[in-house]
C-alpha cells in the first residue's frame, strides 16, 4: 500500500502543479471547452487526497513531527476557524461567494497540502520532476502557439500588449514560462542522471533544457507580467546567493548571456508585435502604472484592518474593495491576528533556513525548493491565501524532504 499512496502522492503534486495549464492548452487547442476537464482534475485531487489522509488514519500513521508540519496545520486550523466563523456563525456581508473561500481555501490548498505530507519518502520527486517537466513544456508550446495579445470582454475586443490565451492570462502565462525557466536552469546546473536509453533521456539533456529556459524567458517577457518575472529574478538571486562559489561562476555565464539576448529581443518583440514587457518593466523600476497603484486601497485596507484588530484579526477580504491585498502576508495577518500572521513569518524562516542548507551542501530535489521560493515571493505581489495551490502542495513536498537527512544529491 506503501508504494500506491507515494505514487498518488505524486499525481497529487505534479496535477496541483500543472494540471490547469496542460488542460487549459489541449482543449483549447482542440477547440473544447476546458471547464469540465479542470472541473473533473479538481475534484480527482480533492478525493484522491482525502482517500490518502483517511488511509492515513485507518493505518495510524505517525504525524511527520517537525516544525514545518506543525506551523502548517496550526496556521490552517486558524484561518478555517476565521473562515466557519465569518461564513457560518457570524455571517458578514462578502464580495466573494463562499464557496470560493471553502471549494479554493480546503479543497485546493490545504487537503492536496496535507495528503502531500503523507508521501513515505522523496524518492518519487525524481518522478514528479519528469512529469511536470514534461507537462510544464508542453503547457509552454502551446501557449505559444495559441497565444495573442487581445482580449474579449464579451462586449468588444481590444489589445493589451501581452500574451494571453482563451484560457490562460498573462499572469498564468507568465508564471507557466517561469516555472519552465526554472526547471531548465535547474537541469542545467544539478539534474538527474539518465537511466538507460529512452525517451526522457532525449528531454533530460543540457541541450534540451537550454532551449527550455530561453523558451520560459521568451514566455515571461511576451506575458509582460511583472510579477512571474520579479519573483522569477529573487528566487534565481536567492539560489546563487546560498550557493557555493563554484556553482555561482557556471551559472553566472548563463544568466549573463540570457540578458545579453533578452533585453533586445524584447525590445524587438514590443516594436514589431506589440508585446509591451521592456515598458512594463521600466513602468515596474520607476514604481508607475496603473497595475501598482490599484492595488494600493486593497492592500492598505487590509493593513488598517488588522491595525484595528491586531489579536484576533478582522475578516477573510478586504472590506473597501472586496477583494484580497495582493499579499498572502498582510492577508494571513488580517484574517487571523497576530498569531496566525507570525505562523506565516515562521514558515518563511524555516523555508529560507532549509533552502540555504540545502543549496549549499547539494541535497536532493532543490528543484521543488526553487519552485516554492518563486512562488512565496509571487504570493508577496498578487494572489489569496484561499487560492495559492501551487505554493501549499510545495511547502507540503518540503515537509517530506525535511523529514528525511540526506549529505549528498542522490541522482
Amino acid at each position: 500500500m506503501i508504494l500506491n499512496i507515494n505514487i498518488l502522492c505524486a499525481v497529487i503534486l505534479s496535477l496541483s502543479l500543472t494540471g490547469y495549464t496542460v488542460l487549459s492548452g489541449i482543449f483549447e487547442f482542440l477547440g473544447i471547452n476546458q471547464t469540465p476537464a479542470v472541473i473533473v482534475m479538481r475534484t480527482f485531487i480533492l478525493l484522491t487526497s482525502l482517500f490518502i489522509l483517511a488511509n492515513s488514519l485507518l493505518v495510524k500513521k505517525k504525524f511527520k513531527n517537525i516544525t514545518l508540519a506543525k506551523l502548517l496545520l496550526s496556521f490552517w486550523l486558524l484561518y478555517l476557524v476565521k473562515i466557519a466563523i465569518v461564513t457560518l456563525l457570524e455571517p458578514e456581508s462578502l464580495h466573494r461567494p463562499v464557496s470560493d473561500f471553502w471549494i479554493w481555501g480546503a479543497g485546493v490548498c490545504m487537503f492536496p497540502m496535507l495528503a502531500v505530507t503523507c508521501q513515505e519518502k522523496a524518492v518519487t520527486f525524481k518522478l514528479v520532476f519528469k512529469y511536470v517537466y514534461v507537462l510544464t513544456y508542453v503547457s509552454a508550446l502551446l501557449a505559444l502557439i495559441l497565444g495573442k495579445t487581445q482580449i474579449n470582454n464579451g462586449t468588444e475586443t481590444y489589445d493589451i500588449g501581452r500574451l494571453n490565451t482563451n484560457s490562460m492570462n498573462p499572469i498564468t502565462i507568465g508564471h507557466l514560462g517561469a516555472t519552465l525557466g526554472l526547471l531548465s536552469l535547474w537541469g542545467i546546473v544539478v539534474g538527474y542522471n539518465n537511466e538507460g536509453k529512452n525517451l526522457w533521456t532525449i528531454i533530460n539533456s543540457r541541450f534540451n533544457y537550454i532551449i527550455g529556459a530561453f523558451l520560459g524567458l521568451i514566455l515571461m517577457l511576451m506575458a509582460a507580467s511583472r510579477g512571474p518575472i520579479l519573483s522569477f529574478s529573487l528566487a534565481v538571486i536567492f539560489y546563487l546567493m546560498a550557493n557555493n562559489l563554484s556553482r555561482f561562476i557556471k551559472v553566472a555565464p548563463i544568466i549573463v548571456i540570457a540578458i545579453l539576448i533578452l533585453y533586445p529581443v524584447g525590445y524587438y518583440l514590443e516594436s514589431s508585435f506589440g508585446y509591451n514587457a521592456i515598458s512594463r518593466m521600466e513602468g515596474l523600476l520607476s514604481f508607475s502604472g496603473d497595475t501598482i497603484s490599484s492595488r494600493d486601497l486593497s492592500f492598505f485596507g487590509a493593513l488598517n484592518q488588522f491595525i484595528e484588530n491586531p489579536i484576533f484579526g478582522d475578516t477573510i477580504e478586504e472590506r473597501t474593495s472586496g477583494f484580497y491585498p495582493h499579499n498572502i502576508t498582510l492577508e494571513a495577518f488580517m484574517a487571523t491576528g497576530i498569531i496566525g500572521g507570525l505562523i506565516v513569518l515562521s514558515v518563511y524562516t524555516n523555508v529560507f533556513y532549509y533552502a540555504v542548507k540545502s543549496f549549499k551542501y547539494n541535497r536532493p530535489h532543490t528543484w521543488i525548493l526553487i519552485l516554492l521560493l518563486h512562488r512565496l515571493f509571487a504570493a508577496q505581489t498578487s494572489g489569496a491565501l484561499y487560492s495559492s495551490g501551487e505554493f501549499w502542495v510545495l511547502l507540503g513536498a518540503i515537509v517530506v524532504l525535511q523529514s528525511e537527512k540526506y549529505a549528498v544529491i542522490n541522482k
